[in-house]
């Protein structure tokens, strides 16, 4: 009997899709980049212009976040999945297509739920139109319960190295 409870805890468990940090503070909320992994940017940073493998442009968005409910990364369809929305502007103009809205579930790892490598795409048909360019890149995340966060960053958009 004690192992059958244990099971169904640890089943409750790993299909929570709370994700508390250590300490169970407010929630929390870091954009990024990466493609790997979460990459922190800081305000004053570079963020890549890459050219995908249709040629349009975009930036990889990332993000980190703690003590909200992350959902569920292995279904799509869960009506509790988060709704993540990446955006990029110069000055008041934005910059991206407006496609880069994403209902799914966060990976968690380390009391961290993350987002990692979503491509924000450009609304730009060449890189030498935001190269050099001061951006404001901002990633809004709202829960199945109603926890609603936004973090954003001012970067320099340059060329990739690898962009024809």
């Amino acid at each position: 009997m004690r192992f059958s409870i244990a099971i169904l805890i640890a089943s409750a468990f790993a299909c929570s899709a709370s994700v508390d940090s250590p300490d169970a503070g407010p929630p929390s909320l870091e954009i990024g980049t990466g493609t790997g992994g979460f990459e922190p940017l800081v305000d004053g940073e570079s963020i890549y212009i890459v050219q995908g493998p249709q040629g349009g442009y975009h930036f990889f968005g990332s993000l980190r976040a703690q003590n909200i409910n992350a959902g569920d990364s292995e279904d799509l369809s869960d009506p509790q999945n988060p709704q993540t929305t990446f955006e990029a502007f110069v000055g008041d103009a934005r910059v991206d297509a407006m496609a880069s809205s994403y209902r799914q579930g966060l990976q968690t790892t380390n009391g961290f739920a993350e987002m990692i490598g979503r491509q924000v795409i450009l609304e730009i048909l060449d890189d030498d139109e935001l190269d050099g360019a001061t951006v404001r890149f901002s990633v809004t995340f709202q829960d199945a319960d109603g926890i609603e966060l936004t973090d954003e960053r001012t970067l320099t958009a340059i060329k990739h190295p690898d962009n024809q």
